[in-house]
């Protein structure tokens, strides 16, 4: 009948989908972090927005084809972060200050933009923006829940 979530069954599967992934992505986090993150934290709607986009762009369907295949008529070809990880990321304009001015800042993997592919980066003052070009931290420098704690941005 309609209304009942039985009816809906398309939409009630990519609910858990997505459900899981954050689940998945939020443990893991915790794991590389050390401490629980509140389901009310700032980083949690970058997570979802996230975990949609792997979907989208991972998610093989009965097609043979994801979501972006169907959609761009190519399959994805770009790079992915761990979500959470500290990364550096390359500024966008010219710096001030001349060549020797720092290019490469560091920031935290929140995820990627559908529309323009860009990385979406947590910055140390709690704004979230936007690179095309980034690069991991070593290992040891990659998890540091402090940093996800500046967050501040939400992704709407």
């Amino acid at each position: 009948p309609k209304g009942e979530s039985q009816s809906n069954g398309v939409a009630e599967r990519a609910v858990q989908d997505i459900e899981e992934g954050v689940r998945t992505h939020k443990l893991d986090l915790e794991s590389k972090v050390g401490q629980a993150i509140p389901i009310d934290h700032c980083v949690i709607p970058w997570m979802v927005e996230n975990v949609a986009d792997l979907i989208n762009k991972q998610m093989v369907g009965s097609d043979g084809k994801t979501a972006f295949e169907r959609l761009k008529g190519k399959r994805y070809r770009g790079e992915f972060m761990e979500f959470g990880s500290r990364i550096l990321h390359r500024v966008p304009e010219k710096p001030q200050g001349g060549l020797m001015t720092q290019r490469w800042m560091p920031g935290t993997w929140l995820g990627k933009r559908f529309t323009t592919d860009e990385h979406v980066i947590g910055m140390a003052d709690g704004t979230v923006m936007r690179a095309r070009s980034v690069k991991p931290r070593p290992e040891e420098e990659s998890w540091r829940m402090e940093e996800i704690h500046k967050i501040t941005g939400q992704p709407w």
